[in-house]
């Protein structure tokens, strides 16, 4: 007996797990399967692409995941990467560029700087206002 299907979000580890198994030669379909049951969300959300790296299979399937949503869904994608090094990321050059192509196409691109809000706890604190602070 199957487990019922997940409602709510799914993670790339998810669709890597699921279609890893197919992806020589696609065993019954269950690549093209799993791209089609996300291309019914209208937006996928991917986090922290590029803080582990991609195996060969990992990279390729990413890739398929982002060219099967190319002008037909949309993708909010976070990373702490340059575009320049996601080939290290993807294990591929011609992978990350082929990827970020389709990326960028059509996107709003946000660059951040600073620093992480997750390390705000970890800094020091300022010095204790001596009193002598013009006002």
């Amino acid at each position: 007996m199957r487990p019922a299907p997940r409602r709510g979000p799914t993670r790339l580890r998810d669709l890597v797990g699921a279609a890893a198994v197919g992806i020589a030669g696609e065993r019954g379909g269950r690549l093209a399967t799993e791209l089609k049951r996300l291309h019914r969300y209208r937006l996928l959300v991917i986090d922290e692409v590029g803080y582990l790296p991609f195996d060969a299979t990992s990279a390729s399937l990413f890739f398929q995941l982002v060219a099967s949503r190319y002008e037909t869904g949309s993708i909010v994608l976070t990373s702490n990467l340059v575009f320049s090094r996601w080939g290290e990321t993807l294990g591929d050059d011609v992978v990350a560029a082929a990827t970020i192509d389709r990326l960028v196409h059509h996107a709003h691109i946000i660059a951040l700087d600073g620093d992480s809000y997750r390390t705000r706890a970890h800094r020091p604190e300022p010095p204790p206002a001596t009193g002598n602070d013009p006002k």
